[in-house]
């Protein structure tokens, strides 16, 4: 390959020359000079090889090469800058471990738990006392004169006599009036303050025939003495009160 490739009868002379020229700058030419210490170290002897004393020669090569290879390492690592320390900066601000809007959030949920908790307390501490005030009779009163009741509160059950004969309600006249008694059941669903579908046709039947009354219509929803198991009321009070307010605002619709 010499001859054909360098015109060289002779083995390896480039190699050692090449040796020779960047032995002078080893800095510059480090990997190269390793490169060269690692053919040798594999057993190239080049122009050495078959001469005298050539494999001396070529261990004294290869020692000078490996001494001028370890200064040159020795005088990089010598020449290069010392490592710069860097410390992370640490922020001495105090964050909160939860967010505020987290905190409020939290303190808002309390505070709605505690007032439903002492709503319902102070719903049935008042029930027993509201009951026994419900209960209590009234005292009699004995009329010196019945007034004549007009007419149209007398014609009242007639006008109704459909409904009352079909027993969805009963006509009771008083000394002061008339009164339209409808169970609750016709009315509303159980538990409920809705007026049903069926409780509308009839409350419409009962306004047609006091159209034509004159005088102050006083809604009346009673309830028994069993506790309401409904979480939106906290008393009986309150659940016959919602009832009365559903049927007077249907009444003031119809009579409107």
């Amino acid at each position: 390959m010499l001859v054909t490739f360098h015109n060289e009868s002779w083995g390896g002379e480039k190699f050692f020359q090449l040796l020779s020229r960047i032995s002078q700058s080893p800095q510059q030419h480090l990997w190269l000079l390793e490169v060269v210490q690692y053919c040798l170290l594999l057993g190239y002897e080049g122009r050495y090889r078959g001469s005298e004393n050539g494999r001396a020669q070529c261990d004294g090569i290869r020692k000078r090469l490996k001494t001028l290879i370890d200064e040159t390492r020795a005088q990089r690592q010598t020449a290069q800058p010392p490592l710069v320390e860097v410390h992370p900066l640490v922020s001495t601000l105090a964050r909160p471990m939860v967010p505020l809007w987290a905190c409020a959030m939290l303190v808002a949920l309390i505070g709605c738990l505690i007032y439903s908790g002492l709503n319902w307390r102070l719903g049935n501490a008042a029930e027993p006392l509201l009951r026994t005030i419900y209960q209590t009779p009234l005292p009699q009163i004995t009329a010196g004169r019945r007034p004549s009741s007009p007419q149209a509160l007398l014609d009242l059950r007639q006008r109704l006599n459909d409904v009352i004969a079909a027993g969805q309600l009963e006509v009771s006249d008083g000394a002061f009036g008339s009164k339209v008694i409808i169970p609750a059941d016709k009315l509303f669903a159980e538990q409920g303050t809705v007026i049903n579908p069926v409780g509308r046709a009839l409350l419409a039947r009962v306004s047609t025939a006091m159209k034509d009354v004159k005088g102050t219509i006083l809604v009346s929803v009673f309830t028994d003495d069993h506790p309401v198991d409904n979480s939106r009321f906290a008393s009986s009070y309150e659940f016959s009160f919602a009832r009365a307010r559903a049927i007077t605002q249907l009444l003031q619709l119809q009579l409107g």
